[in-house]
């Protein structure tokens, strides 16, 4: 049994639980702090080309409202920015938006460093073919199974029963 806790809900919580109310399809969200804007530097990478919704807070929005503005900005997206608060991703299954928020962090920080050499984003031809491959691979399932592994050797306790 869990002991209830001293602090309020975050206001946070309204914009999962709009994302929650307005995409059935969606049964896992991980909200992470990355905000930039986003351009595939990095091949893995493409399965976001078009695929993350952009929000900006005018600073007069309510937490009430913003739930279902945030909601209404992701749509149908596997990913919405929050300008100065961060991201939301969601998907169909909790292993999937681990291993897509794990790889939108890398694709940020190779933006980042591709950037740093005035390296150019993928050509949009290139994307496409790329996103195409990735997203008919199977790869979140094969990515999942290799952290899972991982996280057994690392940290065997949280297994122990």
């Amino acid at each position: 049994m869990r002991d209830p806790g001293t602090l309020p809900a975050s206001p946070g919580i309204n914009f999962h639980a709009s994302i929650y109310r307005h995409r059935p399809d969606v049964h896992a969200a991980i909200h992470t702090h990355s905000d930039k804007p986003y351009a595939v530097y990095y091949a893995p990478g493409a399965i976001f080309a078009d695929d993350i919704g952009y929000f900006e807070d005018n600073g007069a929005v309510l937490p009430d409202e913003e739930g279902e503005l945030i909601a209404g900005v992701l749509g149908k997206k596997r990913a919405v920015f929050m300008k100065h608060h961060g991201a939301v991703h969601v998907g169909a299954t909790l292993e999937e938006v681990v291993v897509e928020t794990i790889l939108l962090e890398k694709c940020a920080n190779y933006q980042i460093e591709a950037m740093s050499i005035d390296a150019k984003p993928l050509s949009p031809e290139l994307v496409r073919s790329y996103r195409k491959t990735h997203l008919s691979s199977g790869f979140q399932q094969r990515e999942w199974d290799a952290y899972l592994r991982q996280l057994k050797v690392t940290d065997p306790v949280l297994f122990a029963a």
